[in-house]
Order: C-alpha cells, then structure tokens, then sequence
C-alpha cells in the first residue's frame, strides 16, 4: 500500500470519526434541548396553575372579608340599637325618680304640716 492510500484511509478513517463524534454532539444537544422544551412547558403549566390558584385564593379571601364586614356591620348595628335603648330606659328611669322624689317630698310636707 501506498503512502498516498494510507493517508487517504487515514483520512477515511479521521472523517468518519468526526462524523460518528458530531452525530454524538448532536444527540446530545437534541436530548438537552428536548429536556429543556419540557422543562419550559411544565414551568409554563406550573404559572399558569398557580396563578388559577392565587385568583381563587384572592376571590375566596375577598368573599369571606366582605362576609366579615357584613357580620360586623350587623354587630354594630344589634349594639346600637342595644344602646339606644338603654339611654331610653335610662331617661325613663331619670324621669321615674324624679317623679318620686316629687311625690315623696309632698307626703313629707303633708305629714309635717
């Protein structure tokens, strides 16, 4: 074999290990960018779940808050009707009193004279 025939195989051979090397690169980087497409895709299903999750969230606390204040509102209400009610007594009561100590101080005058 010629020295010429040798080089030539030699490069034969050097080609198709370049070749066989590069089919491997490729492969690799198919199989990293399949990975990361997935990768992506999940992340993108996992934002997308979780801002359903945050919304419901949201729409649940804002519901229970106006809920509370509704219960609140009412307390106060119940609470001042409470009130009211009993600055009436009270004044009924103020009245009362002083209708018998009216009446008390006539019978004093009326026993003392």
């Amino acid at each position: 074999m010629s020295a010429a025939e040798e080089q030539k195989k030699e490069i034969s051979r050097q080609q198709v290990s370049a070749e066989s090397e590069f089919d491997k690169q490729k492969a690799l980087l198919d199989q990293k960018l399949e990975f990361l497409e997935k990768a992506l895709e999940d992340s993108k299903l996992r934002e997308k779940e979780l801002s359903t999750e945050l919304k419901n969230n949201k729409k649940d606390s804002m519901a229970q808050s106006k809920e509370t204040q509704l219960a609140l509102e009412k307390q106060i209400k119940e609470k001042d009707k409470k009130l009211e009610d009993m600055k009436e007594q009270v004044y009924e009561w103020e009245n009362k009193h002083t209708e018998l100590e009216l009446a008390l101080e006539e019978v004093r005058q009326s026993l003392d004279g």
